[in-house]
C-alpha cells in the first residue's frame, strides 16, 4: 500500500511538472488569473512567431486573448492571424486537461472567440463594416459549431457559453454601429435568453455587460438604466467599482467596502473596471442623473489609471465641460474641454480605446467644436483660430499615424517619431499590475517627445500633432498688406470663416453650414455638363453669397489665400459669381492651402534642381509600332518641348525629359522627379476617399517597384519641385465627402517640398487640357504660377469657353516661399531618355 501511494504521488508529480513545462499549461494558468502582462513577458521571452506550431493553437489563443485584454492592437492582430491559419491548417481534436468535459471541440468554436475579439478590436479602431464582416462570420462559425455536435456544446460543455456571449456581444455592437438597429435589439434577446446549467453569476454579469454595450451603442440610455436597475437590485455586487448603488447609495457604499475586502482581482486590478464605471456615468449623465454623473466622472479623472484610457478622459471632460457649461462656469468648462482636446492628440491614431469595453464612441470633432465656440464666447478670436487648425489637423496626423514612409523621410528625425509610437503604444496599453505612479510617466511621454520633434525637427511637427502655436502669425507673415486669407472651418450645421488680415485678430463670421455638402456636390454636377449654358449659375451665386458676400472683402485687395474645410476642399472656388456676375478669380488671384500649418512645410528644403528642365510623364497603356511614335506620344512630347521652350527664355537651353509608353515608370519618375523644376504628370490619378493616402496613378513596374506610386510614397524622398501639373486628378463630390482625398494629395505634394501644386478636380478632354497646358506653360514664364492661372482662365473665357468646366478644374496650391533658399545646378548637356 505505501509502495502505491508513493507511486501515485510520483505520477503526480511528474504531471504537474509536465504541466508546468507544457506552454498551453503555463499560458492558462496567465489567463485564468488575468494575468495577462505576464501572460505576454513569458510568451516573448520564449518564443517567437515561427514557434506557433510548438506553442499550440490552445496557448496560441490564450496568447491572442492576452494582446486583446491589454489593447495591444498591433500584436494583437498579427497573433490573430497567426492563430487563424494555425487552426484552419489542423484539424478538430477532443477535449484536454483543460476542460473536464468529453464533448469534441470543433474548429469553427475555435476560430469564433478570436475571430468575435477581432471584431471588438476593429470597432474601437472605428472601421464598423469590418467589425461587421467579422462578426457575422463568428456568429457563421458558431452555429456550424452547434451543428458539429448535435447542440452538445450547450448542454456538456461550460465554456461554451461564454464563447457564444463573446460572439453575440460582437455581433450586436457591430450592428449597432452600423445602424442596424433591429438587427442589434435581436443580439440583446438572444443573450438575454442565453443560459447554461453550470453558469453562475460570472456568466449573468458578462449576458448583462454585453447587452448593457448594446444598448448604448445604440444610444437607447434609458433602456440601458432600466437594465443597470434590474441587476443592481438582484447582483449588488457586479458594479462594485462603480462605487454607488440604484436602489440606495449609502448600501452601495457599504457592499463596495464589503467586497473589496473578500475579491483579490478588485484589490489588485481596480484599473480594469473603470470602463464599467464610465458606462454608470454616462448612463446617469444621459437620464438626467447630473450630478450624481459628475460625481463619477470626476473619480474617473482623478483615478491613478487613467493614462491606460485616453479615450474615456475625453469623453468624461467633454462630458463634465459640457455640465460646467450648462451651469455658468465657462472658465471649468473651458479647462475640461482644452485637456479633453489634449487627450485625443496624445494619441495620434483615431482610436476609441474602450468602445468595445462600453459601448460608447466618443465624437472627437464635437469637442473641437465646442471648444473653439466657447472661445469665441469669451471673445478669444486667435486661440479659437488655432484649435480650428488643430481640428483640421486631426485628420492628416490620424491618416498618417503609422506611415512607414513618413519615417523613411524623417531622415535623422525618424529615431524620435518611433518613440513616439512606443510611448502612444505604452499609453494605451493595459498595465493592471503596475504601480499607479509608473503611468504619469505614461502619460507624459507622447507630450514630452512631441514637444522634442517640435523644437529640434519643426517641419515634422504637424505630421505628428504638435501643431504650432504661431500659426496666424505665420499666416499673416505671407499674404502681404494687400492679401488676405479667408480660412474655414465646417462642423455639422457650423460653418465659421476668419478673414485674416496682415495685422490685428482675424474677423470671424458665422455662416450657413446646413447641407452644405448637398449643395457643393449638386453645384459640382453642374458644372460638370459643358452642354448646359446657364444651370450652373444659380448654385455659383448661391453659393457665392453664402460663403463669401457677408465676408465684405475688398475688391482692391489682390491677392486671397484659401483654406477650405469639409466639403469646401472640393469647392471650385474660381467659378463663384459675385452681384454682377462676374467670378470670383477675375476679383482676387486666388492661392489654397490644405492646412495654415501647410506654410511650415515649404521652408524645409534645401538642395539641388535643375533649371530650365521640364519633366512630363504619361501614363502606360501607350501602345505604338516599334520605331513610331504613337498620337498620345506626339502630342505630350509636343507639349513639353513647347512648354521647355517658354521656360528657356533667351538662353536657348531646351533641356527635357519626356518618359511616355514602357519608359513611363515609377522607378523613372521617383529618380528624375526630385531634379526637375517643372513636372507635368500627364495621367489620371483616382482619389480615394476612404483611405486616400493609398490613392495613387499606375505606370509601369520595374526596377524594384510596382508601378502604382501611392501618395504616401512621395514622403520617403524630397521632391523639391518649384511646380507640379495634375491636370488629369478626379476627386469625388458626393454629399458625403469631406474632401480627405484632396487634402491628402495637397499635403503630399507640399510636404513633400513642392512649392506650386495645379490640379485638377475633374476629368477633361485631352484637347481641353492640352488647350490649358499649353497656354498656361508660356504664361508662366513671366508670370508667377497663380497669376498664370488667372491670366489663362480669362483668356479662355475672351476665347468663348465661358462655362467652368473647361477652366475652373483647376486649383493652385501653396504659397510663396520667401525664406526658401536652394542652390540651383544648370547642366550644359542635354539629358536623353534612358533607363532610370
Amino acid at each position: 500500500m505505501a509502495y502505491t501511494r508513493i507511486t501515485l504521488l510520483l505520477s503526480l508529480l511528474v504531471l504537474l511538472a509536465s504541466c508546468a513545462s507544457d506552454p498551453a499549461w503555463e499560458m492558462r494558468q496567465y489567463r485564468l488569473k488575468r494575468h495577462y502582462d505576464q501572460a505576454i513577458q513569458w510568451y516573448e521571452q520564449n518564443y517567437r512567431a515561427e514557434d506557433d506550431d510548438q506553442l499550440g493553437d490552445e496557448a496560441l489563443q490564450d496568447l491572442c486573448k492576452a494582446y486583446f485584454e491589454v489593447r495591444n492592437y498591433q500584436k494583437f492582430m498579427d497573433c490573430a492571424q497567426r492563430y487563424f491559419k494555425l487552426v484552419q491548417g489542423g484539424v478538430a481534436v477532443q477535449g484536454d486537461y483543460f476542460n473536464e468535459e468529453t464533448v469534441e471541440i470543433s474548429k469553427q468554436e475555435k476560430l469564433a472567440s478570436v475571430m468575435a475579439w477581432r471584431a471588438l478590436m476593429r470597432i474601437d479602431m472605428g472601421r464598423y463594416e469590418r467589425a461587421l464582416e467579422d462578426a457575422k462570420q463568428a456568429t457563421q462559425w458558431l452555429e456550424q459549431a452547434r451543428k458539429f455536435n448535435g447542440n452538445q456544446q450547450s448542454k456538456d460543455h461550460q465554456e461554451w457559453a461564454f464563447v457564444e456571449a463573446d460572439v453575440l456581444q460582437a455581433a450586436g455592437l457591430a450592428h449597432a454601429f452600423v445602424e442596424l438597429e433591429d438587427e442589434a435589439r435581436g443580439y440583446i434577446q438572444r443573450l438575454a435568453h442565453l443560459r447554461t446549467p453550470e453558469g453562475g453569476s460570472e456568466l449573468h454579469r458578462k449576458q448583462t455587460m454585453a447587452r448593457l454595450r448594446i444598448l448604448v451603442a445604440l444610444k437607447d440610455y434609458q433602456a440601458a438604466r432600466v437594465l443597470v436597475e434590474s441587476y443592481d437590485r438582484t447582483h449588488p455586487l457586479g458594479f462594485l467599482l462603480m462605487a454607488a448603488s440604484f436602489v440606495n447609495p449609502v448600501q452601495g457604499v457599504m457592499q463596495a467596502a464589503d467586497m473589496l475586502g473578500r475579491e483579490d482581482r478588485l484589490q489588485h486590478q481596480p484599473a480594469r473596471y473603470l470602463p464599467e464605471r464610465f458606462i454608470l456615468a454616462k448612463v446617469l449623465y444621459e437620464t438626467g442623473a447630473t450630478e450624481r454623473a459628475l460625481a463619477l466622472y470626476t473619480q474617473l479623472l482623478e483615478s491613478p489609471y487613467r493614462g491606460s484610457f485616453p479615450g474615456l478622459m475625453v469623453a468624461a471632460l467633454h462630458d463634465r465641460g459640457t455640465i460646467a457649461m450648462g451651469a455658468g462656469r465657462l472658465d471649468d468648462a473651458l479647462k475640461d474641454l482644452q485637456q479633453a482636446a489634449g487627450w485625443i492628440e496624445a494619441r495620434r491614431a483615431s482610436i476609441r480605446d474602450a468602445t468595445a469595453h462600453t459601448g460608447y464612441a466618443h465624437d472627437y470633432d464635437r469637442v473641437y467644436h465646442d471648444l473653439i465656440l466657447l472661445l469665441l464666447k469669451k471673445q478669444r478670436t486667435a486661440d479659437a483660430f488655432e484649435v480650428a487648425e488643430r481640428a483640421r489637423m486631426r485628420l492628416l496626423v490620424a491618416d498618417l499615424a503609422y506611415n512607414k514612409y513618413l519615417i523613411e523621410g524623417a531622415g535623422t528625425g525618424a529615431a524620435l517619431i518611433k518613440q513616439l509610437e512606443q510611448a502612444e503604444e505604452r499609453l494605451i496599453i493595459r498595465r493592471f499590475d503596475e504601480d499607479p505612479e509608473a503611468f504619469k510617466t505614461i502619460e507624459a511621454e507622447p507630450g514630452r517627445l512631441r514637444a522634442e520633434i517640435a523644437q529640434q525637427y519643426p517641419h515634422l511637427a504637424p505630421m505628428v500633432g504638435a501643431v504650432g502655436k504661431d500659426l496666424l502669425h505665420r499666416l499673416q507673415q505671407r499674404i502681404g498688406p494687400q492679401g488676405r486669407g479667408v480660412v474655414y472651418y465646417h462642423y455639422g450645421d457650423t460653418l465659421l470663416a476668419f478673414v485674416v488680415a496682415q495685422q490685428g485678430e482675424p474677423r470671424v463670421h458665422s455662416l450657413d453650414g446646413n447641407n452644405l455638402g448637398d449643395a457643393v456636390a449638386q453645384w459640382r454636377r453642374l458644372i460638370q455638363r459643358p452642354s448646359d449654358e446657364e444651370g450652373w449659375k444659380i448654385g455659383a451665386r448661391s453659393l457665392y453669397d453664402r460663403l463669401w458676400k457677408s465676408l465684405k472683402i475688398d475688391p482692391s485687395v489682390r491677392q486671397v489665400t484659401l483654406v477650405g474645410d469639409g466639403p469646401l476642399r472640393l469647392l471650385p472656388w474660381a467659378a463663384l459669381l459675385d452681384e454682377q456676375d462676374l467670378p470670383l478669380m477675375q476679383r482676387h488671384t486666388l492661392y489654397v492651402l490644405p492646412s495654415v500649418s501647410a506654410l511650415a512645410w515649404q521652408q524645409r528644403l534645401t538642395g539641388k534642381i535643375w533649371s530650365r528642365y521640364l519633366l512630363a510623364v504619361e501614363g502606360s497603356g501607350i501602345v505604338s509600332v516599334q520605331g513610331r511614335q504613337s498620337e498620345a506620344e506626339r502630342r505630350i512630347m509636343a507639349l513639353a518641348y513647347e512648354s521647355a521652350a517658354h521656360q528657356a527664355g533667351e538662353t536657348g537651353n531646351k533641356e527635357v525629359r519626356v518618359l511616355t509608353g514602357t519608359r513611363a515608370s515609377e522607378a523613372a519618375l521617383k529618380r528624375h522627379g526630385p531634379s526637375s523644376e517643372r513636372l507635368h504628370l500627364d495621367a489620371i490619378w483616382q482619389l480615394e476617399e476612404e483611405q486616400p493616402w493609398r490613392s495613387s496613378v499606375i505606370l509601369n513596374p520595374g526596377f524594384g517597384e510596382d508601378g502604382k506610386l501611392h501618395l504616401q510614397e512621395l514622403l520617403s524622398q524630397a521632391w523639391p519641385v518649384r511646380l507640379v501639373l495634375l491636370p488629369g486628378i478626379i476627386a469625388e463630390g458626393d454629399a458625403e465627402s469631406r474632401g480627405r482625398g484632396v487634402l491628402a494629395l495637397q499635403s503630399a505634394w507640399l510636404y513633400a517640398g513642392a512649392d506650386y501644386l495645379l490640379h485638377g478636380m475633374w476629368r477633361l478632354d485631352g484637347e481641353d487640357v492640352d488647350r490649358f497646358m499649353s497656354r498656361y506653360h508660356r504664361v508662366t514664364r513671366l508670370q508667377s504660377p497663380a497669376r498664370a492661372l488667372q491670366m489663362v482662365q480669362l483668356s479662355m473665357q475672351r476665347d468663348g469657353l465661358t462655362h467652368p468646366h473647361y477652366w475652373a478644374t483647376f486649383q493652385l496650391v501653396g504659397n510663396p516661399p520667401p525664406f526658401r533658399v536652394r542652390t540651383m545646378d544648370i547642366r550644359s548637356r542635354p539629358i536623353k531618355d534612358g533607363k532610370p
